[in-house]
C-alpha cells in the first residue's frame, strides 16, 4: 500500500530531469519519455519540493507567496500533487 499523499513526505522523483526556464519548469521523465511543463503556482509547489516536505508544509510555503484562503490552497495543492504523483514526477515516503 502506498503512503497517503496527505501524510507522506513528498519529494521530487530523482529520476526526473528538470530545469527552470523563465517562469516555468520543464520536467522530463526518462522512463516514460514524456516532457511536462509546469506553470504558475505549480512552479512554486515544485520549488517547495527542493527538500522533501509533508503536505501541510507545502501548503504553508504557498500561503507565504499567495494571498488566498487556506481551503483553496489545500484543494489546489492536493489536486496538483495528485497529478504529479500520477505522472510519477514525485515520490512519497512514510
Amino acid at each position: 500500500m502506498s503512503p497517503d499523499l496527505f501524510q507522506a513526505k513528498i519529494s521530487r522523483n530523482p529520476k526526473v530531469a528538470w530545469q527552470k526556464i523563465e517562469d516555468k519548469i520543464v520536467a522530463v521523465h526518462p522512463e516514460k519519455r514524456r516532457i511536462h511543463i509546469i506553470y504558475d503556482s505549480g512552479v512554486s509547489i515544485w520549488e517547495a519540493l527542493a527538500k522533501p516536505k509533508r503536505f501541510e508544509e507545502i501548503v504553508d510555503f504557498i500561503l507565504e507567496d499567495y494571498e488566498v484562503g487556506k481551503n483553496i490552497v489545500n484543494k489546489d495543492v492536493g489536486n496538483f500533487l495528485k497529478v504529479l504523483k500520477d505522472k510519477e514526477l514525485i515520490s512519497l515516503e512514510e
